[in-house]
């Protein structure tokens, strides 16, 4: 009876394959991906993080001169509603811009966490790779 044949040549090339070279490889090459993709995200985290500090920064000068607005018309004594009003839309778009900017980097530093366990996990997996590896070799070295 005849089992599944196993290769172990490299046909096109006429080589032998070595399994625990190979195994190593793909595993390091697993490794490199995922650190490269939390690069990228740990990258959009910054970005998303910037564009937060330019919203608060907009939004608060804006809502600091609307404020300034209220006082100035408190003193002349007209236009104080119309003025209130005017400072009351434009802190409910702040508040809204500013908590979509806050949602934004929240979700990449979620990302970035999930890919760093992510790589940690993969790390730890290599270490048993590599363990079962080795003890593989040492009993081949043996016969």
């Amino acid at each position: 009876m005849d089992g599944p044949k196993v290769v172990t040549t490299d046909v096109a090339n006429h080589k032998p394959v070595n399994f625990l070279l190979m195994e190593m490889e793909a595993v390091a090459k697993d490794q490199s991906t995922l650190q490269t993709t939390e690069i990228g995200d740990a990258q959009t985290a910054k970005l998303d993080a910037n564009i937060e500090t330019m919203i608060y920064e907009k939004q608060n000068k804006i809502l600091h001169d609307l404020s300034e607005d209220v006082q100035n018309a408190s003193t002349k004594g007209q236009g104080v509603t119309k003025a209130q009003n005017a400072y009351s839309v434009a802190s409910t778009k702040a508040n809204s811009e500013e908590s979509q900017a806050d949602g934004a980097v929240r979700s990449s530093q979620g990302q970035t966490d999930s890919d760093s366990k992510n790589l940690n996990g993969k790390a730890m997996m290599a270490q048993g790779v590599a363990s079962i590896l080795t003890t593989t070799q040492n009993l081949l070295a043996r016969y």
